[in-house]
């Protein structure tokens, strides 16, 4: 149990005994690329037009096309040929669970707005004048209008 006045308690953080927060920024990654490697500068160009993720995943998707087509001959790259498609298969099932999760968090917000319907009329009334200029505004003028009420 704890004694009457627990919250005066005094907090005491030591050096390097308290939360640490890191931000990582991709500068320093590309900039830690060897010279023998590649270039960071170019390295982080090429990474601002398509990231590696979306580069192997095309990479992917036209090497499993030519697979059926032209099966690897070698054991070892129908092996690797394998691997690649469990590896990609895996990949779109978490693609899917993510729009999936998107998707629920949509319904979840109907099924919130139904119960306080149901249980705070009023509550209801005032959540309903704010978000349906929202709900009714083009797509191009919503987020003006946001920034503009200070959203």
């Amino acid at each position: 149990m704890y004694p009457m006045q627990w919250f005066w308690a005094p907090q005491l953080h030591f050096p390097w005994s308290g939360g640490v927060a890191q931000q990582i920024e991709l500068d320093r990654f590309f900039d830690a690329i060897p010279p023998d490697a590649g270039d960071g500068k170019i390295e982080r160009k090429a990474f601002d037009v398509a990231s590696y993720g979306r580069q192997l995943g095309w990479i992917s998707e036209v090497l499993l096309d030519l697979a059926e087509t032209a099966p690897p001959s070698s054991g070892q790259a129908r092996e690797a040929l394998q691997n690649l498609v469990e590896a990609n298969d895996a990949i779109q099932r978490i693609k899917r669970a993510q729009d999936a999760g998107r998707a629920m968090t949509a319904q979840a917000i109907e099924d919130a707005i139904v119960a306080m319907r149901t249980r705070d009329g009023e509550q209801f009334r005032q959540l309903s004048e704010r978000l349906l200029p929202l709900l009714q505004a083009p797509p191009a003028l919503e987020a003006p209008a946001l920034l503009e009420a200070g959203g």
